[in-house]
């Protein structure tokens, strides 16, 4: 049944519509944002209703993507309280703000991304940092604003300390941010007080080509190793971060048995964490312990299968971690996935019309 002929009402990641006296509840996300990295690049708006899936719109982010993939996990990123969503705009070497609405996004500013070829995003309260792939690979950090005036911070552009990036971050309170380099099998850490930054701080990844990586609630780093995308070689590794942003190693490479784990994303109770295998069009689950130590969901690793093609990227679960959400750049879709107590994975519905090239995956 259709709930376009209902009135909805949104709170807190449910929805709710009300007919002839009755009420029921959709657990999905309110809102998935996939870039679509295209020469005219856009932010995609899918919503989760009794329905399934559905796109809801296409919001211009005034800048250009290279239609090709990126390479890197955080090509999109939610502020923490959703009210902001940064795209990276890697062909012309941009970075957008929207503020997020019930309609969608509504477009708020750009900036010059301090770099060449911007990859990845991440925001804390009003602190926003990107990091560029291209040419000399760096950092830079800007400050913005409600109406989207979008200023860099002095001294927080740097240099990193290898080649590759795949993904920057900040961590749960906005007092680091760590950045993975796979052309170098490094992590470059930095520390912020206020807006001084210092670092890089480099450690040495436990695994080949670190890529994808995501903070749990315990400010446990999981990282993801595509082993130079070697059949069945690749790995997670977990660190223990402490407040100068030193690891130190929980989980050293665990193995999974499927091919080029390349992104990541961790339930928001810190329970289970899944990373896609691309060439393997699987995901893997993990346990996620207290210590942030990490076990196999299954001993396969292959808590998900898709078909052939689909080439699984970037990820992420819902807010209130009933969903686990898929972008299957290889067949251009999204997809959905009810996560259980135990931490499987059952299929629930897929939306298609992506071209190839798009990148980076939220959820609000």
């Amino acid at each position: 049944m259709s709930i376009s002929n209902y009135g909805l009402m949104a709170r807190r990641g449910f929805m709710f519509a009300v007919a002839a006296g009755t009420l029921f509840a959709q657990d999905g996300a309110d809102a998935i944002y996939v870039q679509t990295n295209a020469a005219e690049n856009a932010v995609n708006v899918y919503r989760h209703t009794d329905d399934g899936l559905r796109m809801s719109g296409s919001f211009r982010t005034r800048g250009a993507g290279t239609g090709a993939g990126l390479g890197s996990q955080g090509a999109v990123a939610l502020s923490a309280d959703g009210r902001y969503l940064a795209a990276v705009n890697a062909g012309s070497n941009e970075v957008t703000l929207f503020a997020t609405t019930n309609q969608g996004l509504e477009y708020r500013g750009k900036t010059g991304s301090g770099g060449r070829m911007p990859v990845s995003v991440t925001i804390s309260e009003d602190r926003l940092f990107v990091v560029n792939a291209g040419g000399t690979p760096n950092i830079a950090g800007f400050r913005f604003n409600r109406r989207g005036v979008i200023e860099p911070l002095a001294g927080a552009q740097r240099n990193l300390s290898g080649g590759g990036p795949a993904q920057i971050s900040f961590n749960e309170d906005g007092t680091l941010l760590a950045v993975t380099l796979k052309a170098s099998n490094t992590i470059d850490m930095f520390r912020l007080d206020d807006d001084v930054i210092s670092g890089p701080f480099t450690a040495a990844s436990q695994g080949q080509t670190p890529f994808g990586f995501a903070f749990d609630r315990r400010d446990h780093l999981l990282v993801t190793e595509a082993a130079g995308a070697a059949p069945g070689a690749t790995s997670v590794s977990s660190y223990n971060v402490n407040e100068m942003g030193n690891l130190s190693v929980v989980t050293r490479t665990l193995r999974t048995g499927q091919t080029a784990a390349c992104w990541i994303t961790v339930s928001p109770n810190g329970r289970f964490a899944y990373a896609a295998n691309t060439p393997s069009n699987s995901v893997t689950g993990f346990r996620v312990g207290r210590d942030g130590a990490l076990t196999l969901r299954d001993s396969n690793g292959a808590t998900a299968v898709m078909p052939a093609g689909s080439g699984p990227t970037d990820l992420r679960v819902s807010p209130n971690g009933r969903f686990l959400y898929v972008l299957r750049g290889g067949s251009g879709e999204v997809s959905a996935y009810r996560i259980s107590g135990d931490g499987g994975l059952a299929f629930v519905d897929t939306v298609d019309g992506l071209a190839p090239g798009a990148a980076g995956l939220a959820a609000q």
